[in-house]
């Protein structure tokens, strides 16, 4: 089998039928006696060079941040922003998305001390920052970004109950370990390996972690007071590790 580009001017007698149909595009392969053209792909030159690196991390950045795309923070979208003494509410539209918390989040409301519920839904956010005057927080909602990984939870490690961080790009859960008043743990769609991170959470009632990259399940022989498990569309190999929490399992999801 042999392989060449289609050229006319380089065509045999034998090919030139064919050549006089082919293209720069077009790649000639013969197998024997028989040609097969085959049209060549042209790389996407329209496409914006923004577009095609949307929500993609710079490797080659090491302040990880994504010059491709427009900085907006949350005091850029005020008119949309939910605002009580306790809580703060921003959910993303096409339009509105910001891809920054920004260093001066506390900034945005009169006292950080007493917020508890923090949440920032479907945005385009990749870093976790400007948390450390929330101390008394009790939820922290990061659903639907682009976080790469867990940070500055120990801030408020004592208080927090409720981590929402599904659909991001998370790959490790250690960090959380640091919080032992944990009640609900939400990791769903992130490319997490393993469980580890979780055997200190003995308060956890609801944890979900579907739809990642675990085998095996494990970290559970302490969470005396589990009720709900979520573990589908992993890639585990076998069933095993729920001996001390079979007794008190209300859900258990692994399909």
């Amino acid at each position: 089998m042999t392989t060449e580009s289609a050229d006319p001017k380089g065509a045999t007698n034998d090919e030139t039928d064919n050549t006089k149909e082919a293209t720069e595009d077009v790649t000639i392969t013969k197998f024997g006696s028989v040609s097969v053209k085959r049209s060549t792909p042209k790389p996407a030159a329209d496409l914006p060079l923004d577009w095609t690196k949307l929500g993609k991390p710079d490797d080659d950045d090491d302040d990880n941040q994504h010059p491709e795309m427009p900085l907006r923070f949350p005091h850029d979208v005020t008119d949309n922003l939910q605002l009580t003494p306790d809580e703060i509410v921003l959910v993303g539209t096409a339009g509105l998305k910001i891809t920054h918390l920004g260093n001066n989040l506390s900034n945005t409301c009169t006292d950080p001390h007493k917020l508890q519920r923090l949440v920032f839904r479907s945005h385009m956010i990749h870093k976790m920052e400007g948390l450390a005057a929330f101390t008394n927080l009790e939820l922290l909602e990061l659903y639907d970004n682009q976080i790469e990984e867990l940070a500055d939870l120990e801030v408020f490690a004592s208080t927090l109950r409720t981590l929402d961080m599904s659909y991001n790009v998370i790959r490790e859960i250690s960090p959380v370990s640091c919080c032992e008043n944990l009640t609900e743990l939400y990791l769903a769609n992130n490319k997490i390996k393993t469980m580890t991170g979780i055997s200190t959470l003995t308060k956890l009632r609801k944890i979900d972690l579907g739809a990642n990259r675990i085998r095996v399940i494990e970290e559970l022989s302490n969470l005396i007071h589990l009720e709900e498990l979520w573990l589908g569309k992993n890639k585990i190999e076998m069933i095993q590790g729920l001996e001390t929490v079979c007794c008190v399992l209300k859900e258990f999801v692994i399909i």
